[in-house]
């Protein structure tokens, strides 16, 4: 109880012996409050450091991890807190793993060691590890060929945020290629909502003519998902909602069998203002919706569009 207290108020200087002593705790919650409490005590003491990093081999996963971000504030990294970076990569816990991943990530400069591991961690057995290491390899410059395989080839994995990721990651290399469109197109079509909404969101930041874009997002107001549908509408928004291809989208999807949808629908088109006049008659039609909240948007829309 006292260590939840300290961990609440601070730990004044006197308490940390006994902190140190509950580090041998039987207990995992009371090691991992100990250690939240002691990586807060500044001026942080030789005994403090040492404790943190025996608790780094904990055999619980949360306890290491905490230590591994704690040791983390102090800088310079020394040689032996690297080699337990290094080593962390590959613990038991995937969310040990991914912390120190992160913040080797996190190291300027880069050395060859530390690129060598973020890239090892592409093959690692957990998913939650993967993902990280396909969001750092987005991030690799200059962005070569490999770089450019290794995220398509994540685009395929099983794990559905290691696929997202990679999707994500696509939109943040130039310049674009075919191959590398079609990675992201076929995310559209992903059996998980997540990947399908990284796809259609990199989609508009590749370098493709806003034509084939345009015409990729109107396909997904078709989609059984009346979330992917409501993202549509809103990317569509953002690249240039003028066209009459969108206007003409729009309205359709103002039709929608979907309240949420239809009532975005009708928010984009009073937004496009008068450049949506050719979905006045699908707005007035839905101005007979059972439904108050739709009848309301169908009404501020006409008011937007009739109005500029």
């Amino acid at each position: 109880m006292v260590t939840w207290v300290f961990l609440r108020l601070g730990a004044p200087s006197e308490a940390v012996p006994s902190l140190l002593k509950n580090l041998d705790d039987e207990f995992e919650f009371v090691r991992t409050a100990s250690v939240q409490v002691l990586a807060q005590v500044q001026p942080r003491t030789d005994a403090i450091t040492t404790a943190l990093v025996g608790a780094v081999v904990d055999e619980h996963g949360t306890v290491r991890k905490l230590a591994l971000s704690a040791l983390s504030a102090e800088k310079p990294f020394s040689e032996t807190y690297m080699n337990i970076l290094f080593a962390s990569t590959i613990d038991p816990s995937a969310t040990v793993s991914r912390t120190a991943l992160e913040i080797l990530s996190k190291i300027e400069p880069r050395t060859e060691a530390i690129n060598a591991t973020l890239f090892k961690a592409l093959d690692d057995e957990r998913g939650r590890v993967r993902s990280f290491a396909v969001a750092e390899r987005s991030r690799t410059r200059p962005v070569t060929e490999q770089v450019i395989r290794d995220l398509i080839a994540a685009t395929n994995d099983e794990y559905k945020w290691v696929r997202s990721a990679a999707i994500g990651g696509l939109a943040n290399v130039t310049p674009t290629s075919e191959e590398m469109i079609a990675a992201v197109v076929k995310g559209l079509r992903d059996d998980t909502e997540a990947v399908r909404l990284s796809a259609m969101r990199s989609l508009r930041h590749l370098e493709v003519k806003d034509s084939a874009v345009v015409a990729r997002l109107i396909d997904v107001l078709s989609f059984d998902s009346a979330y992917d549908r409501i993202t549509a509408i809103g990317e569509l928004r953002s690249i240039n909602p003028t066209q009459p291809s969108i206007v003409s989208a729009l309205a359709k999807a103002a039709s929608d069998e979907d309240e949420n949808v239809r009532r975005h629908a009708m928010n984009a088109l009073g937004e496009i203002g008068p450049a949506a006049k050719s979905a006045i008659p699908t707005l007035k039609a839905t101005m007979l919706s059972e439904d108050g909240w739709v009848r309301s948007a169908a009404m501020k829309a006409l008011q937007k569009i009739e109005r500029r």
